[in-house]
């Protein structure tokens, strides 16, 4: 298992590298053209699906809930609230490490790449990594490992709110790869934490 995703891990390195150079603009730009009611959709609502607040509320006030009653219930609710919290701290940090400008600034002044280590915390230089599809995927890996019996609606789900942040050009392709990518592999290792070395109690 553990090498299958660092096969994975490293494919999806390769394919953020590779859309930074041959895909991120020329997808940005056909969708920053495309008018209509699908990215309409994604943009009014599945987009928002990978907003972190509903998820840890919901999963806190399932620990809360749950803690006495059913403790490995319990237990589901808070891996699934650390995961999404610490994906975002994470991001957030690398975000500001990173600032890398957003598809906004190149179609309004043509500004693309990235300014390391200049610390920007503006919103126009926080694209790298996408903290929704960090989200999101962190959401679908956890349930993927929680309940492998829906694994593949879970993973649905997580592809079709990541790549909603292309489509309605807030991120390039390559900010997805690397926000889902870090979600995931968030929600991976805490699993391994929560359930198999059976570190809460």
């Amino acid at each position: 298992m553990h090498q299958r995703v660092g096969m994975v891990t490293f494919l999806v390195f390769l394919l953020a590298f590779f859309s930074y150079f041959f895909i991120d603009l020329s997808v940005a730009q056909f969708f920053y053209e495309t008018h209509s009611p699908i990215k309409e959709l994604f943009s009014q609502y599945i987009t928002k699906l990978g907003k972190s607040e509903w998820i840890l509320i919901t999963s806190i006030a399932v620990y809360l809930f749950y803690r006495v009653k059913n403790t490995s219930f319990a237990q589901q609710g808070l891996f699934i609230f650390t995961s999404i919290a610490l994906s975002g701290i994470l991001v957030n940090i690398l975000k500001t490490i990173f600032s890398r400008y957003r598809p906004k600034a190149y179609f309004q002044d043509d500004l693309f790449g990235f300014d390391v280590f200049a610390f920007k915390t503006q919103y126009v230089f926080n694209s790298f990594p996408s903290g929704h599809s960090a989200t999101a995927m962190g959401l679908a890996v956890a349930l993927m490992l929680l309940f492998p019996k829906y694994r593949i609606l879970a993973f649905l789900f997580g592809v079709i709110v990541a790549s909603s942040r292309f489509i309605i050009t807030a991120h390039y392709v390559s900010d997805v790869f690397m926000g889902s990518l870090l979600g995931g592999l968030v929600s991976y290792g805490l699993y391994y934490m929560y359930f198999q070395k059976k570190i809460i109690h």
